[in-house]
């Protein structure tokens, strides 16, 4: 009775699973195709009807970024073909500067530990809570994933859970899909997000920080950055070089006219030289690209990031734009078209103005035209109402997105959309407190932005995303679905 029953109970189990209609219908294509190593070929059809991959859990622990301080790192467990395996892991980048309307890190305010700055309940909170949540979602439905981290805390500023938290699990969650698929991260978060978008990809320019200052490091240049970018009319091998030659270049001139100290470098890996004019230095960069065998303006363009809500010194209404030199609104406005007019390379400015200065804001991308492009970075801290807002008033004409403003991955794509169908330049940027993730890239490949941003070339985690736009060329070039 016992055989009798074990053979019924097999028996039932085979056809509960339709085993034998799998089998028949995997061996009628091998023998359709009767490849070389046929066990492989059988394997792959197989792999066709098993499970599809699911979170099992996560494992989170505390690192240091790019500054050395503590952020959140997120190990991502998966069950897959009756196994518990690694999928992958991403970490939270985090801002210096952080504007009153964007989202929280909420770090755990401890002056014992890393002087207030570490993410201990960040930990604890993905580790018992988001872990236990996630389990049993498949992974590959990412949209679906972070619709549930965003129901741990929906509010615009993460005030309950942070967005240490929501952007470290989201980036865990995206960087471990590509183990059990066979396209690269981008083309599955295109298909996700971009249903109407063309299946050829025009890779993103690099907007790369050559000189980093910036009022709240104690910089002579007010300024937070003064940036490059190629001409998009050439491939990103090419593009990337030309960053490179003219940012090399660039230190040998500073060092000629500025000392050997003018070669230090900032947060984000671009020169911090003792520097307060804007003009000088600009001029300064101009050589630097004529010395490396370039046009400014023509084969390589400058870019200014003001982050002038830090400049601005509400008591007076006053920018303090220079060391010892303050402007009003519309002596800032003036200054800006003035430096435009005297160096034309000048094809990009973010932050120009305070955010609630936003008549100034109007003013200067009316001047602008299309041709250069004033960018909403902090003003408008990825929120989609702002831009929305913004855009519609004609405050700007580019949009700047950072990963732990938008709170997930799936957010940031909504976003981009948002910004594009709006007729805004995409701008994904990196934060001032990175890691050596590469995510950013992919993201900024499948959401069709105009640039990525991702700091200065004398560090790794900066750039790491770059070199991860080579390998992305190089990938879309094999497969024939670039846009040249």
């Amino acid at each position: 009775m016992e055989e009798s029953h074990s053979k019924d109970s097999i028996i039932e189990y085979l056809e509960k699973n339709h085993i034998k209609e799998i089998l028949n219908q995997s061996i009628n294509e091998l023998l359709e195709y009767r490849p070389k190593d046929a066990s492989g070929f059988l394997s792959t059809l197989l792999l066709k009807h098993c499970e599809a991959p699911s979170v099992y859990s996560l494992k989170s622990r505390e690192i240091l970024d790019s500054r050395g301080y503590p952020t959140v790192q997120v190990d991502v467990f998966v069950k897959y073909l009756d196994q518990i395996v690694f999928g992958g892991r991403a970490a939270a980048p985090s801002g210096t500067t952080i504007r009153p309307t964007e989202p929280k890190d909420l770090r755990d305010n401890v002056p014992a530990r890393f002087f207030g700055k570490g993410v201990q309940n960040a930990i604890k909170m993905i580790n018992e809570t988001i872990s236990q949540g996630l389990s049993g979602k498949e992974l590959m439905n990412l949209s679906e994933i972070d619709a549930k981290i965003m129901e741990y805390d929906p509010s615009d500023l993460k005030d309950k859970i942070g967005a240490l938290v929501t952007s470290s699990v989201s980036l865990a969650i995206a960087s471990s899909i590509p183990r059990f698929m066979n396209d690269p991260l981008f083309v599955h978060l295109d298909k996700i997000y971009n249903s109407t978008a063309s299946s050829k990809f025009i890779i993103p320019v690099p907007l790369c920080s050559v000189i980093n200052g910036g009022k709240s490091y104690g910089s002579p240049l007010k300024i937070s950055e003064v940036l490059i970018y190629p001409r998009s009319d050439i491939l990103v091998p090419d593009q990337i070089r030309m960053i490179s030659e003219v940012f090399n270049k660039l230190g040998v001139v500073m060092v000629k006219k500025y000392g050997n100290q003018s070669v230090c470098f900032g947060v984000e890996g671009g020169y911090y030289p003792s520097v307060s004019s804007i003009d000088d230095i600009i001029g300064t960069l101009e050589k630097a690209i004529v010395l490396a065998g370039h046009q400014p303006g023509k084969d390589v363009f400058i870019g200014i990031n003001a982050n002038a809500s830090e400049l601005y010194i509400p008591q007076t209404k006053v920018y303090e734009i220079e060391q010892g030199v303050n402007k009003s609104s519309e002596d800032l406005l003036n200054f800006w078209k003035n430096i435009m007019n005297q160096h034309p390379s000048i094809m990009y400015i973010e932050d120009p103005f305070d955010d609630n200065d936003l008549d100034s804001w109007s003013k200067l991308t009316a001047f602008a035209g299309q041709s250069k492009i004033i960018a909403g970075g902090d003003a408008y801290v990825s929120n989609p109402k702002a831009i929305i807002k913004g855009v519609q008033n004609k405050t700007s004409n580019g949009v700047v997105l950072k990963i732990n403003q938008c709170a997930t991955v799936t957010e940031m794509m909504k976003t981009s959309s948002l910004a594009l169908d709006n007729g805004s330049s995409l701008i994904i940027s990196d934060r001032s407190g990175d890691n050596n993730d590469s995510i950013l890239a992919d993201i900024s490949v499948a959401s069709r932005a105009k640039f990525l941003k991702s700091g200065s070339l004398t560090r790794s985690e900066r750039n790491q995303k770059y070199n991860r736009l080579l390998q992305i060329f190089d990938w879309l070039r094999t497969n024939n679905m670039i846009s040249l």
